[in-house]
């Protein structure tokens, strides 16, 4: 677990997340956040998971420039809660920056450097925030890769749903089963039939 940064450094986040939120569209690039429940089920193109559950986030970091990446920085959503953080890669040392008012927690990593055109993952395990049962949310991650002299931000939204689920089954594979199964019925109904149609056929003749 990451530990919460000191006075001079947090004050230095909270600046470069203020400056980083006035920055034109243009620059959000290199970054992907996805829940490990999208890995594992089929859904749209925004991510998604399940209100009310913990998930584990991956962050994928990619330098899109051409001088090594010297920090990632990760605001999350007020509605979540952290559970833990980790890097794919030793070497990189978590610190936790708390909320402040108007402005989101969340977790940096340095210690590290990315050299350009390479990536780097990082892991939240977060808990979802509740969600009603026709009113999903998509919440918006910030994750801000610091450079020498600058950085670079991308907004990665995440989509949280009600947990529409009957006996431990999610009723999107709930109802594709029950296609499926409709549909082999079906088929059967139709060769018992011709099978049918057969016999009566060479009874005649």
């Amino acid at each position: 677990m990451g530990r919460v940064g000191g006075p001079r450094r947090i004050g230095a986040s909270l600046t470069l997340v203020i400056m980083v939120l006035s920055l034109p569209s243009q620059v959000f690039a290199g970054a992907t956040v996805e829940p490990h429940y999208t890995h594992t089920k089929a859904h749209g193109s925004v991510p998604t998971s399940i209100g009310g559950m913990t998930d584990s986030y991956e962050i994928r970091v990619t330098n899109v420039r051409n001088v090594s990446m010297t920090g990632v920085i990760v605001y999350i959503p007020t509605d979540f809660e952290l559970i833990n953080e980790s890097a794919s890669e030793v070497g990189w040392i978590a610190r936790r920056l708390p909320a402040q008012p108007g402005v989101l927690g969340g977790v940096s990593w340095n210690g590290r450097e990315i050299l350009p055109r390479m990536s780097a993952t990082f892991f939240l395990s977060l808990r979802n925030p509740d969600v009603g049962l026709f009113l999903p949310a998509v919440e918006t991650f910030l994750i801000v890769q610091t450079y020498p002299g600058g950085a670079l931000a991308t907004r990665e939204p995440v989509e949280i749903t009600y947990p529409t689920r009957l006996f431990g089954i999610d009723y999107a594979t709930l109802a594709f089963t029950l296609v499926a199964v409709v549909f082999l019925l079906l088929l059967l109904d139709g060769i018992v039939s011709l099978k049918r149609q057969q016999k009566m056929l060479t009874a005649k003749t």
